[in-house]
């Protein structure tokens, strides 16, 4: 189609879009070249269409912005749009393209080739905020949502998989089945309803975190046969006995593993349960007891040692001793309780949260706990490997010039997965952490 073509189309399509003064107004500023004039041109609701397909090719770049937003700017100019190199441009077309779908057989059709050439678009930016809005859709096109969901990029797929009601079991399954990222794993644990089907293939991964995530859901429906073997191989695994212990149907053989290794507070817990046999309550009630009499108190030492830390590394703080020498100091004498707690306080949060990263495996989280705490990324490597247990070949390293090896996108994006609603640079920082104590993180 030429240009005369398009003028033409947009003269035939175009509404009454006022009196023949206003227009002339208008193409006098655009033969002006009146920049101010163009950027209220673009941004009328009114504006000719043809003059806002001229502006989309022509205008500068805050006019391009302003009719990007306009919605009464013609298909065609949003076509051209769409290839703008600016992502400032082409961003507002994301929300205005998903809400002109099952619009008309034209405007539809226009709506679907933008949000394609939008869900391959180079910008991880774009990408993103394409994911964020079609993320609970049912009404854009699959292949959108396949394309985003199978995005190598954990902040793109994420929201997707965790969210989409377009993604059958038969396609979480064949992308499960691609090696995905931990994080990429763990959102589609996180669905809404997980299949037992889709929580076999999840299991079968052996990943930590992503079956950690399937214990927690209360939605995830997990055969017996596959519980069993989680639970067999849960001994090492802390982030998987406490949701192992609270899930609602467990077998006796179930039970009668995972009772020889979980803290003592989950099994006092796990034997007050009202769904047990008598055979059952009787062999948790005596291993309860063997246990505490062989602990000998040491539970409630460690509750007050915790108090103690609290208090003493607060004080440490106010005085300004609690750096990153300090820190590094604790993590290189093995004292990973009076970390967790020092990072509770420097990133402004609690102990409990920064026990609970710890605890989780993944690098990613510890690096962005290091991060808002306001410590070096020089300790990553220090905190993963002696305080988180991370083993080498997984070990995040900083790059040059003291950097992190993840953006601050990506970065806000982990300590979010943990519940975290605060940001670095709106210092400082609120204790936002809700989630309470974490059952169990003194008998660690």
């Amino acid at each position: 189609m030429t240009t005369a073509d398009v003028k033409s189309e947009l003269r035939v399509d175009a509404p009454d879009t006022g009196d023949a003064r206003s227009y002339e107004e208008a193409r006098s500023v655009l033969e002006r070249k009146d920049a101010a004039g163009m950027r209220v041109v673009a941004a009328d609701h009114t504006a000719h269409p043809e003059m806002l397909f001229y502006l989309a090719a022509s205008g500068d770049i805050e006019t391009r912005v302003a009719i990007s937003t306009n919605p009464s700017t013609p298909y065609q100019a949003d076509e051209i749009l769409c290839g703008d190199h600016e992502d400032r441009v082409r961003m507002p077309l994301i929300g205005k393209m998903v809400g002109r779908l099952a619009g008309t057989d034209k405007v539809d059709q226009v709506a679907r080739g933008i949000l394609r050439r939008l869900a391959n678009d180079q910008s991880v930016a774009i990408r993103q905020m394409l994911a964020e809005e079609i993320k609970a859709s049912d009404n854009v096109p699959v292949d959108i949502v396949h394309r985003l969901a199978r995005d190598s990029h954990e902040i793109i797929c994420c929201p997707v998989l965790e969210n989409s009601p377009l993604l059958d079991d038969t396609t979480l399954i064949g992308i499960i089945t691609e090696q995905l990222c931990t994080p990429a794993l763990s959102a589609i644990a996180r669905r809404e309803a997980v299949s037992e089907e889709v929580a076999d293939h999840i299991a079968g991964t052996s990943n930590t975190q992503a079956i950690s995530a399937l214990l927690v859901n209360s939605g995830a429906q997990i055969r017996e046969q596959t519980l069993n073997l989680i639970a067999e191989a849960g001994t090492d695994q802390k982030p998987w006995h406490e949701p192992l212990a609270l899930r609602p149907i467990l077998s006796a053989r179930v039970i009668e593993k995972i009772s020889t290794y979980i803290a003592s507070d989950l099994l006092k817990r796990l034997s007050e349960r009202n769904d047990l046999d008598s055979n059952t309550t009787e062999l948790l009630s005596g291993r309860l007891k063997q246990r505490l009499e062989s602990q000998e108190g040491n539970v409630v030492d460690r509750e007050a040692v915790l108090d103690v830390l609290e208090k003493e590394l607060a004080n440490q703080h106010k005085r300004g001793k609690l750096d990153a020498g300090y820190v590094a100091e604790l993590a290189k004498d093995e004292q990973h309780m009076a970390v967790w707690v020092s990072l509770g306080i420097l990133s402004g949060t609690n102990t409990a949260f920064a026990y609970r990263i710890f605890s989780s495996g993944n690098a990613k989280a510890v690096c962005a706990l290091v991060w808002v705490a306001g410590l070096p990324a020089s300790l990553i490597e220090l905190l993963q490997s002696t305080v988180g247990g991370i083993s080498e070949d997984n070990l995040l390293l900083s790059e040059e010039n003291d950097q992190f090896p993840l953006t601050e996108r990506e970065l806000n994006w982990q300590l979010e997965l943990f519940g975290y609603q605060g940001y670095k640079d709106n210092r400082p920082l609120v204790q936002t952490w809700t989630g309470g104590p974490i059952t169990g993180y003194a008998q660690v």
